[in-house]
């Protein structure tokens, strides 16, 4: 676990989170390990403990900022439905409702062929995960959240990479525990893994330029940033926006090296 200063181009290397990603068969325990910021700019919130091919984690693990230290959840129960050999529960996307509530997706699925996901509210004072209504539905082909944002008024939580296509996203109203689909992207855009706390974002295909669907207004708000020169197709779907829209960090060409391109 990094920090990167983007005046001095430093990085500091800082105390990792308590789980890291598990080894083993392609596919299985792999996480985009999102960073979620607390609304109070505070704390960060990941995901963590790799659990199956759905790429997520058993816990969440919360990162102070102010004292470099992480603290991981329990592990989140198994959200028992019927039907199929069940496999562990997992969550992906997270959203911070405020400093003590986090909302989840989790998700599993039944032999491959019932899939489904569940919005949970994490507490992290009591450590407790609650599970809202399951979203059952044998043609429910993406249940594998990449994000999750919330309204402004704490009401909607939204849910990127669920439901029958790759570019269709849920939300979930928390006062009636049901859910609805939100839309789909239009074609040419795939989801990616950036996180921000009232927006989903998403990337065109060909030019690798970012966008966001609103929690305001349901909106889709195609190219908010210029084509990254750098970067590779390999490489476009990771990025990082500053809340105000003010920054996008780019992941670009690999690993090795590891290029990082910030826009203001």
């Amino acid at each position: 676990f990094y920090r990167y200063n983007l005046t001095t181009g430093v990085w500091t290397q800082l105390a990792s989170p308590t789980y890291v990603t598990a080894t083993g068969t392609s596919g299985i325990g792999a996480i985009d390990r999102n960073l979620y910021l607390s609304p109070d700019g505070t704390k960060l919130a990941c995901v963590s403990d790799a659990t199956n091919n759905y790429r997520g984690g058993k816990r969440v693990e919360i990162y102070t900022i102010a004292t470099n230290a992480w603290a991981a959840s329990s592990q989140i129960q198994n959200l028992n439905d019927s039907g199929g050999t069940p496999r562990a529960s997992c969550v992906a996307g997270l959203a911070w409702a405020d400093e003590d509530t986090i909302w989840c997706w989790a998700s599993r699925d039944f032999d491959g062929a019932k899939n489904y996901v569940r919005c949970v509210k994490y507490t992290i004072s009591t450590d407790i995960f609650t599970a809202g209504a399951s979203l059952l539905n044998g043609t429910l082909t993406y249940a594998s959240p990449t994000n999750a944002a919330i309204n402004a008024a704490g009401t909607v939580v939204y849910g990127s990479v669920i439901g029958a296509t790759a570019g269709e996203w849920y939300k979930y109203t928390i006062a009636t525990d049901g859910y609805a689909s939100g839309g789909t992207l239009t074609a040419g855009r795939a989801f990616g893994y950036a996180s921000d706390r009232d927006k989903l974002w998403y990337f065109n295909t060909t030019t690798y330029q970012q966008g966001y669907i609103d929690t305001a207004d349901d909106s889709k708000n195609d190219n908010q940033f210029a084509e990254n020169p750098e970067r590779t197709a390999t490489y476009g779907a990771y990025f990082g926006v500053k809340d105000d829209l003010g920054i996008i960090i780019a992941l670009a060409k690999s690993f090795s090296p590891w290029v990082m391109i910030s826009y203001r």
